[in-house]
């Protein structure tokens, strides 16, 4: 059965529609919950002077808008990835991003730890600097999409058994790691959010302009080369855009899983990649499912609640070995 419509345009704006309906569900229900009449008012109202009602719009509106937007972003960075190294299975870890900003958080927290506001700068910066990394020993080795990814897997590597070694000795680290790894929209402040959107924006649309290039890459080197692409240097630059959505994003919630690697495959299925708008519905998309997420873990076992990368993982658990199964059998990536 088909909730959205067929054509792509239809598709999108239905997404968008659901994201607004999500939105709204989200912003009303929690441990508290709110009437369309409290929702207005709490919209309405300052914060000091609708007092609790307008802290729990804030923090809830904040938490939602996080949700979105790193959910857009680890999508469309793993977008970015499989369809420039044609690798149904490549993710943000691939780049070695997820080991060096964990262990750069690591680091943070034991050199500095009376900082630990300043977490998702660590993370970002070691992040960056990772894909840094990989792309120098890529292009040290003839840059192509073997030497990346094997470069890629190879600082993963050492920088994963660096982190053991410093969680070995520093046990008090294994919370922080723990955190980390989960993932989780709870933590992220105003000040973390507003600082870092305005850059993941802007990078988010840059990469939803690159459809054409795209493209042009998915028939091959040498007749991208004909048609006037300068391969090298685009796919550089879509890793790069890839490296840094998916470098911030994690800065501010972490590790969170599946997102990159599973819903490309998702919207690959319901709008192919040569269509102008396969870019924009993949990030929306994964917004979307980011935010549904998130509220469930809010609210399976309110008042308590589950870091949302818990989630995520359940639900990509099986999903993903659905697309294993499928691509096994051979059927088009694209």
């Amino acid at each position: 059965m088909h909730i959205l419509p067929h054509s792509s345009k239809g598709k999108l704006n239905g997404l968008f529609a659901l994201a607004l309906v999500g939105a709204w569900y989200s912003l009303c229900k929690g441990a508290i919950a709110l009437s369309p009449g409290e929702l207005l008012a709490g919209l309405t109202s300052s914060r000091t002077n609708g007092g609790s009602l307008s802290m729990i719009m804030h923090l809830r509106m904040v938490r939602i808008a996080s949700a979105l937007l790193c959910g857009s972003a680890l999508s469309l960075s793993g977008s970015l990835l499989q369809q420039t190294l044609n690798n149904p299975m490549a993710g943000p870890s691939l780049l070695g991003i997820n080991a060096s900003a964990a262990l750069s958080v690591l680091l943070g927290m034991l050199l500095f730890p009376s900082l630990a506001q300043l977490l998702p700068l660590f993370s970002s910066v070691g992040a960056l600097v990772g894909s840094v990394i990989v792309f120098s020993l890529a292009t040290l080795y003839r840059f192509s999409r073997l030497t990346l990814i094997l470069s890629g897997i190879a600082l993963s590597t050492v920088l994963g058994a660096i982190s053991d070694a410093l969680l070995t000795i520093f046990p008090d680290l294994v919370a922080v790691k723990v955190d980390f790894l989960v993932g989780s929209f709870a933590h992220i402040t105003s000040t973390q959010l507003s600082l870092l959107s305005p850059i993941l924006v802007m990078a988010m649309i840059i990469a939803c302009m690159m459809g054409r290039p795209l493209t042009m890459l998915s028939l091959g080197d040498e007749c991208a080369t004909s048609l006037g692409l300068r391969v090298n240097r685009v796919r550089l630059l879509l890793l790069s855009l890839s490296a840094v959505l998916s470098a911030l994003a994690i800065s501010l919630c972490g590790l969170v899983g599946f997102l990159g690697l599973l819903v490309p495959h998702i919207a690959r299925r319901m709008i192919p990649t040569h269509d102008a708008l396969h870019l924009p519905f993949t990030a929306l998309l994964g917004g979307c499912i980011a935010l549904f997420a998130d509220t469930t873990a809010r609210l399976i076992f309110a008042p308590y609640e589950l870091p949302v990368g818990i989630v995520l993982s359940a639900l990509g658990g099986p999903s993903f070995l659905v697309v294993l199964i499928k691509y096994r059998r051979g059927e088009s990536y694209a």
